[in-house]
């Protein structure tokens, strides 16, 4: 199952923040997959394909080995977000298999 885990310091407000404008994003696109948001010490227990989060935390990810990371510099603007997924190796491959 293709997944990307949203993640910040609590698993609370940001990352709650940003997987509903990841939510509304992959479903314009048409991309199927899970989008769940975590605290930062919970992270790899979801085994994530794709990491988001803010990128005041993205050195703070420990073991994320060659899962690919996206730190977002503004988390309530959705096309800036948009944006940014448009720009992962991994997000790129999901939309291939979907067209």
């Amino acid at each position: 199952m293709r997944q990307i885990v949203v993640a910040c310091n609590s698993g609370l407000g940001t990352s709650l923040m940003i997987r509903l404008n990841i939510e509304a994003i992959v479903a314009e696109l048409n991309v199927n997959v899970s989008v769940v948001h975590t605290d930062l010490s919970s992270l790899m227990t979801h085994r994530p394909q794709l990491i988001v989060c803010s990128s005041f935390i993205v050195d703070s990810i420990e073991d994320a080995g060659d899962i690919e990371i996206i730190g977002l510099d503004d988390i309530m603007n959705r096309q800036y977000v948009k944006q940014e997924l448009m720009k992962s190796t991994v997000f790129q491959h999901w939309l291939s298999e979907t067209e």
